[in-house]
């Protein structure tokens, strides 16, 4: 196994978006090229390649250290929601601050202290933004512009969706009022936001 399995595209997708609207690329030719999309499952679907990723890189994360009681368990049972990138962050701290062999109970407390760090970060920020949309800021300006720049992670926009949609009553065209939306780019914000796969019902 290699590492082109863990490859993701959608870094590579939000550029080419964002030099359309900039007008630095066509968006025929983006067509044009965009013949074949290939969707890789998250990791908590395919665990079988957490093994085989993490016994690859052990050398380069974990500096080579032992691997010991419970490791094993923890990397098959947990969810992994920031996918490769996530285990790749748990691995490097790992290999940095844990002695060998490195156990189970190590990761977890890994895997919590990352948590509760990134909860605050996507907490502070959704609720700066959240801020500038109620003294009537444009959604174009403070969320999506962001998310585009990568200044902003898929977190935080859904954050303030799911708390726009709840503000508009549940309902959508409500929740484009709430985010400062113009009635005229109510389809465009529908499409967006299925096309990058953010729901604020889920």
């Amino acid at each position: 196994m290699t590492g082109t399995f863990f490859f993701n595209f959608s870094n590579t997708e939000l550029v080419f978006h964002k030099a359309i609207e900039n007008g630095q690329f066509r968006e025929d030719l983006y067509y044009r090229l965009h013949v074949l999309e290939i969707e890789i499952p998250p990791l908590r679907d395919r665990k079988e390649d957490i093994k085989a990723f993490v016994l690859e890189m052990r050398e380069k994360f974990l500096k080579g250290k032992e691997i010991g009681d419970k490791f094993w368990d923890v990397m098959f049972n947990y969810e992994w929601p920031g996918n490769v990138r996530e285990l790749i962050t748990v691995l490097k701290r790992a290999g940095i601050l844990l002695e060998s062999p490195i156990t189970g109970d190590a990761i977890i407390k890994i895997i919590s202290d990352l948590n509760k760090k990134s909860i605050v970060k996507i907490g502070d920020k959704a609720g700066e933004i959240w801020k500038r949309i109620e003294t009537g800021e444009n959604f174009w300006d403070w969320v999506w512009k962001p998310f585009m720049d990568r200044d902003i992670d898929r977190s935080v926009v859904k954050q303030i969706l799911k708390k726009a949609y709840k503000a508009g009553f549940k309902n959508f065209k409500r929740m484009n009022n709430v985010l400062n939306i113009n009635e005229a780019d109510y389809h465009k914000f529908m499409s967006l936001m299925h096309q990058y796969r953010i729901d604020p019902r889920c």
